[in-house]
């Protein structure tokens, strides 16, 4: 297999999720295809990376929630309750890195979810394109062979006549 691409780091500058060339269908797919890869690899990057974030934040509450029980007054604790004490933690989570790189993780995923919806409803595009371009949906209307001449100008100014582009004689 000689002419085929490799999938790009990166996508194409004239990639785009939504104008489709009508066209190039043919390098549209493989475009589409190069996408759907590439976007794939980057959602389980992120996906990998929010775990990550949300194993971190969770041992950040665990030691926190440690801190806040051996020394209750630095958390403005008067009572060592289990409510006295997850308040502390979450409000020292919120504050966090831990809680911000979670937050953007989960953004990234989100996000790239919205690109691969995009790239499932953009395919279903390029499969009604080429259906309609299978049924010679986009061929202009063309006279039967035999036709004289003659006969197609007199047409064209009926219809031009018709669409109000040439006045009567």
């Amino acid at each position: 297999m000689k002419n085929r691409k490799p999938t790009p780091a990166t996508p194409p500058k004239d990639f785009s999720f939504h104008l489709l060339n009508r066209y190039k269908l043919d390098e549209e797919w493989v475009d589409h295809v190069a996408m759907v890869r590439y976007f794939g690899e980057k959602l389980e990057k992120a996906r990998l990376a929010y775990e990550r974030a949300k194993s971190a934040a969770a041992v950040f509450e665990a030691e926190t929630s440690r801190r806040v029980r051996a020394k209750p007054k630095t958390y403005s604790v008067n009572r060592l309750t289990e409510a006295a004490i997850k308040e502390a933690v979450s409000v020292e989570l919120l504050y966090s890195k831990e809680h911000d790189t979670l937050l953007k993780a989960k953004y990234k995923v989100g996000m790239l979810e919205v690109a691969m919806k995009t790239l499932e409803h953009r395919k279903r595009a390029l499969t009604d394109l080429c259906y309609l371009h299978s049924q010679q949906y986009f061929a202009e209307p063309k006279m039967p062979k035999g036709v004289s001449e003659d006969f197609r100008m007199k047409k064209n100014r009926e219809s031009d006549r018709a669409l109000g582009r040439l006045k009567d004689d």
